[in-house]
């Protein structure tokens, strides 16, 4: 009967360890390199900067991934994946959020443990927004032509000496003489609905640290300025998507506001209290505010 007893209790132990230690389930295994932008008429550029990708699958938050990325999927069989690109908002990287402005990706997929199925995405933008303008700095005729510095000398001009895309970008010039550049952007009057995503994507390439903000007018004749972003200096072209959704929902509740602009201001830096000899450019290119209907 002992014996009986010892080889009961054995089997016990050894099945109340295998089920602690289940075997371990091998994931199917999607790849996406990167996220394209696909845009249609009046859309302007495909120029992006998708730095994520966030997946479900039906209800389940597969997780958010920086891109490239392999993602382990716990399924089997065809199932539909959405994702959801994501960008750095205001150009922060402790700031990753799915682009608020494109519509989710959805493609089937079937998995196989311990397979990798490559993704080939393209996002496009959702059919509600509004193209408030889309500036490629193409024509003369330009949307930032509104001196707000008081320097004549001080203007957005247009290059083809450095471009990203086209025949020419603008540039942005201040010297140690004229060490202010302040111009903002054709007149604005319909503001978004409240609480709706409003962001600018643009372009840029800088030797020093540009601002971007919102200008608005009052029916008396008064104007406020807020500056949102400072973008700091790269030596490359970048891309940004700056979020103006909580000052524009701000801007909602202000009483006697007339209309508002988007305003671009660059200065040359101070040291020990001193404006810098020399010059400082600033190039930019492919402006876009869009907000969702």
């Amino acid at each position: 009967m002992k014996r009986i007893s010892y080889s009961f209790l054995a089997i016990f132990i050894f099945s109340l360890l295998s089920a602690c230690n289940p075997e371990e389930r091998i994931p199917a295994y999607v790849q996406i390199e990167s996220i394209d932008l696909q845009t249609g008429l009046g859309q302007g550029s495909t120029s992006a900067d998708f730095k994520y990708a966030r997946l479900f699958s039906g209800i389940e938050d597969l997780g958010q991934f920086f891109l490239p990325a392999q993602i382990p999927i716990l399924k089997e069989g065809t199932h539909q994946i959405d994702i959801f690109p994501g960008i750095n908002d205001n150009g922060i990287s402790a700031t990753p959020v799915p682009y608020a402005l494109l519509k989710p990706i959805s493609v089937d997929v079937d998995l196989q443990a311990g397979m990798v199925t490559p993704l080939s995405v393209t996002a496009s933008y959702k059919d509600n927004l509004e193209f408030v303008f889309i500036e490629e700095f193409e024509s003369e005729n330009q949307v930032f032509r509104e001196e707000l510095d008081n320097d004549p000398i001080t203007s957005v001009n247009l290059t083809s000496d450095i471009v990203f895309e086209g025949s020419r970008s603008a540039i942005l010039l201040v010297d140690d003489e004229h060490p202010t550049l302040m111009v903002g952007s054709s007149i604005i009057e319909e503001l978004p609905l409240p609480g709706v995503p409003v962001y600018l994507e643009l372009n840029y390439q800088t030797e020093e640290t540009f601002e971007v903000g919102i200008s608005w007018l009052s029916t008396s004749g008064g104007r406020e300025t807020s500056f949102q972003n400072a973008v700091t200096a790269k030596s490359e072209w970048g891309k940004i998507y700056i979020n103006f959704t909580t000052l524009l929902e701000i801007l909602n509740t202000v009483q006697g506001l007339e209309a508002w602009q988007i305003v671009l201001r660059l200065r040359m830096p101070v040291e020990d209290g001193q404006i810098v000899i020399g010059e400082r450019k600033t190039y930019l290119d492919n402006f876009k505010l869009i907000y969702v209907k």
